[in-house]
């Protein structure tokens, strides 16, 4: 039975932040869909280049698939990490199978479903709702701080280039701001599950394992950047700018709440921001086949997650059931174990 303190939440509270959520999704979705629109007119008038640009980064590009993959299942890792934190152990295979499946899902409007089907699949395979919602919180406060950490610093050296890019920015960093109310409906459920697990989560420096794992991550995407256009790798310095240009629109593409997978959002930025390294052709084009590459990582990685799904199971799971002999009569021994 539910404990009702799960489930009993006020009912003006819930009334405004249902609202609120949807404002901003509604918000977040008109922002994605402005910029994916400039985004398109600036494609569109490359339209004779294009292809030759494409042409150039094709060999690279089964490589930089390969990389989104493999980053996509450091961050799983990073999650079973933190699964183990808060006193869950999967299997690997179980929890890349989980993970990689359910990824898929940031491409829908919303931009909410790969959770939803997170915690419904993970509860299959004994991860209670509860506990996979706060894993994935802590997963999702990792991965922006990391990105922030790779990006903010090296990007406030050279926002006079990109001004687009800054003002944009800052209006995305005003909406986050909003998405704070969110906890006005969550504030019950949030406080309770961390208050419950706190003392799981052990020394601070359990942390480490699923940080190092998402820097891990986010380091190999953007390296398929850099593969896709290797004027961006010319020198160490150049590389360094274009890891944070990248991770900055990343962070961007985040904030907007409902943009599915950042689209739009994190192209213009990413192609704003490179476009004093590279040109504006370039820089267009590199971002635009980095949303196909990345977007290839993701379905390799479902069709992966589906394989592991099929043939890994949670511990317990093999535990012997009663099962009819010949005669039809449920064997005890095997009930008894024996």
């Amino acid at each position: 039975m539910a404990d009702p303190d799960d489930v009993q939440v006020d009912a003006p509270a819930g009334r405004k932040s249902d609202g609120l959520v949807c404002w901003l999704r509604r918000l977040g979705l008109f922002m994605g869909l402005l910029c994916l629109l400039f985004f398109a007119q600036r494609v569109h008038s490359l339209q004779e280049s294009l292809p030759t640009l494409a042409r150039e980064a094709v060999a690279a590009m089964p490589l930089a698939v390969l990389l989104c993959l493999i980053a996509c299942i450091f961050v799983a890792m990073a999650w079973r990490a933190i699964l183990a934190m808060l006193g869950k152990n999967l299997p690997i295979g179980l929890t890349a199978a989980i993970f990689l499946t359910t990824q898929f899902g940031k491409y829908l409007p919303g931009n909410i479903a790969q959770h939803i089907g997170r915690a419904t699949l993970a509860l299959r395979h004994g991860v209670p709702v509860r506990l996979t919602i706060t894993s994935v919180a802590i997963e999702m406060a990792i991965g922006v701080l990391v990105m922030a950490f790779l990006g903010a610093p090296l990007l406030a050296g050279h926002l006079d280039e990109m001004w687009r890019a800054a003002a944009i920015a800052a209006g995305i960093l005003a909406l986050a701001a909003l998405v704070g109310g969110f906890a006005i409906r969550t504030r019950r459920l949030a406080a309770g599950m961390l208050a419950a697990r706190f003392g799981i989560l052990g020394p601070p420096g359990r942390l480490a394992v699923p940080v190092l794992l998402t820097v891990a991550g986010a380091l190999l995407s953007a390296c398929a950047l850099l593969l896709l256009e290797p004027a961006l790798a010319r020198d160490p310095a150049t590389i360094a700018r274009s890891v944070s240009i990248f991770c900055g629109a990343w962070v961007a593409g985040f904030l907007v709440v409902g943009a599915p997978a950042g689209l739009g959002v994190r192209e213009f930025i990413l192609s704003e921001g490179l476009a004093p390294i590279i040109g504006p052709e370039r820089a267009i084009a590199a971002a635009l086949l980095l949303r196909l590459v990345t977007t290839l990582g993701d379905l390799l990685a479902f069709a992966l997650g589906l394989v592991l799904l099929r043939y890994t199971r949670a511990p317990g799971a093999d535990e012997k059931k009663p099962r009819l002999d010949r005669t039809g009569v449920i064997r005890n021994d095997v009930i008894a174990g024996s």
